[in-house]
């Protein structure tokens, strides 16, 4: 008899060991995402509506996304304090190489080979080159844009011109320009000095180059090609008068959109600010005004995860899922950028805008190698500010020889592989 009792003991108490014992939590891994402030609120909307559709499906990884403003400036320096995300953004195709260089990203290629989402031949080729560097992939993209000009149909109705049509060559975009302008009210052009949106595509639409056939040195505006897109482009503003001057220009941060330019190179994406700030803007798209070549450049964004994270692998599962053709399509369903992956390039119906920018791709080309801030950006637009202002002397071919050598200061930093 009390041997029964005693297994019936026994038996209890199993019973109410098992159930307790089944609901132990396992810890909950906390995954912090950085992304840049200055991005826009579509795409911010996008990716804090793919963290709670994440958060919902996976109790076990929870993610919080941080809107970080000087994101640039203040990354690095939190990586190197070891408070950065695990999770890192990037504009792929400007800084992958450079983030690279300092550490901050995991090498991504084991994961990508043993991955059921990630293909490298899914996604768009110019842009997944991009996030790689030094032999290793380091980034997954997330979605990209290229270039574009923007032309007021209104201002080109009252000018009694026809629409400009690809090729739309620099003989062509220049009488335009003179026909757009009417004394210093209004001008054909705005002349951008950020590198990639200005000096960069002229250069290049007339065959020049950026670098030197093996990447290792700057050579923008060294070639003929080179010196005279750069003369023709900084003419616009000095000579022609067919673009404002700084003073001209003033505080106003919006030329095309208020009317005081007739035409303008964007990025892909500014359609979808057109039709917040000035939903009655009346305008078309057109490539870049060429000599002998149709040019194009992309920019991407992508996610890397930091090399000093402490759940790379949990990391590499919201990657994925960002990755993924349901999160490609909800983010290209903005109608801002397009998405990464291929296909659902294909898949979405975009606006006559869009669908005008996207025709541009053909004539693209790999922003990387042209676009590292400290390398090219920094050094050309400061000195295009003070050449398209048009107020200060300048002497194009010694200040050119000045800038690509603090281009190549920084090139020996940061080398292109």
């Amino acid at each position: 008899m009390k041997r029964i009792q005693i297994l019936l003991v026994v038996a209890l108490i199993v019973v109410l060991l098992v159930p307790a014992c089944g609901t132990t939590k396992a810890p909950v891994v906390q995954l912090r995402v950085g992304i840049d402030s200055s991005m826009s609120p579509p795409m911010i909307d996008v990716l804090t509506k793919a963290v709670a559709t994440w958060n919902a499906a996976n109790p076990s990884i929870q993610v919080t996304m941080e809107v970080t403003p000087d994101y640039w400036d203040k990354i690095p320096s939190a990586f190197a304090a070891g408070t950065a995300p695990d999770i890192i953004y990037d504009t792929v195709t400007e800084t992958t190489s450079t983030f690279a260089q300092l550490g901050m990203y995991l090498p991504l290629d084991t994961y990508i080979k043993n991955s059921n989402v990630i293909k490298p031949s899914d996604f768009f080729q110019p842009v997944w080159s991009t996030a790689s560097w030094n032999g290793h992939t380091w980034v997954i993209p997330y979605n990209w844009s290229d270039l574009g000009v923007v032309y007021n149909t209104d201002m080109f109705d009252k000018a009694s011109l026809s629409y400009p049509k690809d090729p739309f060559t620099w003989d062509e975009f220049l009488a335009d320009a003179k026909a757009l302008t009417n004394g210093t009210t209004q001008f054909g052009f705005y002349d951008d000095s950020w590198p990639e949106t200005g000096i960069f595509p002229f250069i290049r639409s007339n065959g020049g180059a950026i670098f030197s056939a093996n990447k290792a040195t700057v050579i923008a505006g060294m070639d003929a090609a080179g010196q005279e897109a750069i003369n023709f482009y900084v003419g616009l503003v000095r000579t022609d008068k067919v673009a404002p001057t700084a003073t001209q220009l003033g505080q106003n941060t919006n030329p095309f959109v208020t009317g005081l330019v007739a035409m303008q190179v964007v990025r892909s994406w500014a359609p979808s600010t057109y039709a917040q700030t000035a939903p009655n803007l009346k305008y078309g798209v057109v490539g870049i005004p060429e000599k002998t070549t149709q040019t194009n450049y992309f920019e991407g964004a992508g996610f890397g995860i930091n090399s000093k994270s402490k759940n790379p692998d949990a990391a590499w599962k919201f990657i994925e899922f960002l990755g993924s053709e349901p999160q490609q399509k909800a983010m290209g369903d903005q109608q801002v950028y397009y998405p990464a992956r291929q296909a659902t390039i294909n898949e979405i119906q975009w606006s006559a805008p869009m669908k005008a920018f996207l025709n541009e791709a053909q004539y693209g080309s790999d922003l990387q190698l042209v676009s590292q801030f400290e390398t090219l950006t920094s050094n050309w637009m400061y000195w295009m500010g003070n050449a398209v202002g048009g107020v200060n002397p300048i002497n194009i071919q010694t200040d050119i020889a000045t800038v690509d050598d603090k281009c190549n200061q920084a090139l020996a930093k940061y080398p292109v592989h």
